[in-house]
């Protein structure tokens, strides 16, 4: 098993939208949300010291996993966007390395290279643990940010983004927290949810009624 920590180096501020805390006006969209197609905009976060990027974040497909070899256990929840993140320790076997514990907080946004596919945002803390030497190839299930762009496919790339703060989302983030997700049902609703966000809608009665109907995580 490997660990994988992205840590976020910032957080969220009082006042405004760009500061991450009130919707925008109408009107008025969020970056490299909805149909913006500028960068997104966040927290931003750096790899733990001794883990590095392996190779290019390439989309990801279970009919092809071949391209995400040898890989670990997916993670995340999403139907729409997900992506494999080939991730190495770099410290070496001599001595007495340790393992890296590497998490992903829930905000965080793989953002596509190509315009017409959708960038991607994680909803629930992920961890994984990587061995001294290792690369590992972690599968990451994502929620679609731009529901006018098309799914991602193993031939599209991506990039390490920010991690959203908008308020609006880290409610969303935070009633998820303690919820059971399951990574092979789909997840429309859920989507429907993260699409209304994006687009600078709040969360409808149904959304908050489908979250709360959700089962307590077990672990």
């Amino acid at each position: 098993m490997a660990l994988l920590v992205l840590a976020a180096c910032g957080g969220s501020g009082g006042g405004h939208d760009d500061d991450g805390n009130e919707p925008p006006p109408a009107g008025v969209e969020r970056p490299g949300l909805g149909d913006s197609k500028a960068a997104p905009q966040g927290a931003p976060f750096a790899l733990p010291a001794g883990v590095e990027v392996a190779g290019p974040i390439k989309g990801y497909s279970v009919f092809v996993p071949e391209n995400c070899a040898p890989q670990e256990p997916p993670q995340g929840v999403g139907d729409l966007v997900r992506i494999c993140l080939p991730l190495r320790n770099t410290t070496n076997t001599t001595g007495n390395p340790l393992p890296i514990t590497v998490t992903i907080p829930p905000g965080f946004v793989a953002i596509a290279e190509d315009l017409h596919t959708q960038n991607g945002v994680l909803v629930q803390k992920q961890t994984v643990l990587i061995e001294p030497g290792r690369t590992i190839y972690l599968p990451l299930y994502l929620f679609c940010l731009n529901a006018s762009r098309s799914g991602s496919s193993p031939q599209d790339s991506f990039q390490l983004g920010p991690i959203l703060q908008y308020a609006d989302f880290q409610e969303l983030f935070a009633l998820l927290k303690d919820k059971e997700l399951n990574r092979d049902a789909p997840q429309a609703e859920l989507q429907g949810a993260v699409w209304r966000l994006s687009e600078g809608d709040p969360l409808s009665v149904e959304d908050r009624a489908y979250i709360a109907s959700l089962p307590a995580r077990r672990d």
